[in-house]
């Protein structure tokens, strides 16, 4: 039976973008052949967004229908078609009459609430014209004034306080609270101080070369290889 290999023209490996990006960066055209741009990387597909699926929501819009509409409606089964004529309208005769005499101002309003008529009525009070700006001329004294009169006075003179920071004539004393308080050590070596160095002295003693791991775990000898292959071998003692 024969295998007959796959058809590469049918389905043809699609350039990856991965390994245009890497030739554009490493500065390498189309047809170099290193290790960098011969290396298979996976091809990076493109998102599809799907087609939106159909909606199954009614139309809407009308569709006119080819069976004529029924004309057998409740009212023209009701109501026999026939001659008729219109009606006259009933109207009583003389329903509006108007009266020989002249109409009586007796209501009953004014039967029933009678008026004070020994009573005279009361005269309206109307406020007398206001003078906003008043009669006469404006006076000038005021509280202000009428409280607080002139006063003469003369005016004192500004105080001006000397200069407090000034240059003494003599020398200034160097004999501070801080110096009368402390007195000297008498020139005493100040105490060593055993804060670690902040430099690094290599060691002159060597390294000792024993660590746990060492002394933990023996090494082994490993045994030496023969030259023939193991499947050399075990052809070798099949055939004998």
């Amino acid at each position: 039976m024969d295998i007959c290999p796959p058809n590469s023209e049918k389905h043809p490996r699609r350039k990856s973008i991965i390994e245009a990006k890497n030739k554009i960066r490493l500065g390498h055209d189309e047809c170099c052949n290193c290790c960098c741009c011969c290396t298979f990387q996976p091809a990076c597909y493109k998102y599809v967004q799907p087609k939106i699926p159909k909606s199954y929501t009614p139309i809407r819009y009308y569709w006119r229908s080819h069976v004529p509409m029924d004309d057998n409606t409740t009212y023209r089964l009701s109501y026999w078609e026939g001659p008729t004529s219109s009606v006259d309208p009933f109207r009583p005769e003389d329903s509006l009459t108007i009266a020989d005499s002249p109409m009586a101002d007796e209501t009953t309003h004014k039967l029933s609430f009678l008026g004070n008529w020994c009573i005279p009525p009361e005269t309206s009070i109307t406020p007398c014209e206001k003078q906003w700006l008043g009669r006469g001329p404006m006076q000038d004294v005021t509280t202000q004034k009428h409280d607080y009169i002139w006063k003469h006075g003369e005016r004192t003179e500004a105080y001006n306080a000397r200069q407090n920071l000034y240059c003494p004539a003599s020398t200034m004393s160097d004999d501070t609270t801080y110096r009368l308080s402390y007195y000297g050590s008498a020139c005493n070596i100040p105490m060593k101080s055993y804060s670690p160095i902040r430099r690094y002295v290599k060691s002159d003693v060597p390294m000792d070369g024993c660590t746990t791991y060492r002394l933990s775990y023996w090494p082994n000898e490993m045994p030496a290889k023969n030259q023939g292959s193991s499947l050399g071998l075990y052809l070798v003692a099949a055939l004998s």
